[in-house]
Order: C-alpha cells, then sequence, then structure tokens
C-alpha cells in the first residue's frame, strides 16, 4: 500500500544556474557582512537562508534566548543596515526589481 506523493523528478543544474546560484551566494556574503552575528541568525534563520526552512520569530526568540520583541527590532535593524549597503541595488537584481 503506497500513501506517499509521487517522487519529484530530479533535475542537474546547467552551469549558467549554478553561475548565478554562486553570484547570489557571494552577494549576500559581501552584503551580510555589515551585520552582527545576532543580526546574521536572525535574518538567516526568519529568512531560512543556508537553513532548511524559515523559523517563526518565536523559534529564533527561543534560539536566541531573547524576547519577541527583541528579535523584531534586531530584525527591524539588520533590514536597515542592508538596504544602506553599496550591494543592496546588486541584490536586488536578483530579485529582478
Amino acid at each position: 500500500l503506497y500513501m506517499g506523493r509521487p517522487a519529484k523528478a530530479v533535475r542537474a543544474l546547467t552551469d549558467n544556474e549554478m553561475s548565478y546560484s554562486e553570484s547570489l551566494k557571494t552577494e549576500i556574503a559581501r552584503s551580510f557582512m555589515v551585520l552582527n552575528e545576532k543580526q546574521r541568525e536572525t535574518i538567516c534563520c526568519l529568512f531560512g537562508i543556508g537553513k532548511d526552512h524559515p523559523m517563526s520569530m518565536d523559534d529564533v526568540a527561543m534560539k536566541l534566548n531573547v524576547t519577541l520583541e527583541r528579535v523584531r527590532q534586531i530584525k527591524e535593524k539588520a533590514i536597515e543596515k542592508l538596504r544602506n549597503t553599496s550591494n543592496f541595488n546588486a541584490l536586488r537584481g536578483y530579485l529582478g526589481r
């Protein structure tokens, strides 16, 4: 008796896709240099960057041993810093905006 979903076809990434992916990772790492460790960890956890999946603000608060309000403050400050980096437009370019 089979109760699961059919497996999705897995395909290899093309050279262009791999290059794009590596370039995006480089730009993200470069942009994240302006953040302190707690800001980096908060953003990565909330948006699932380098993780299996995004975490809720509650989960991030428990992981960092801070209040939910403090997670919100850290997130807002980190996003503000990221918007003010010279790489911001480069990152926006990956979104097609």
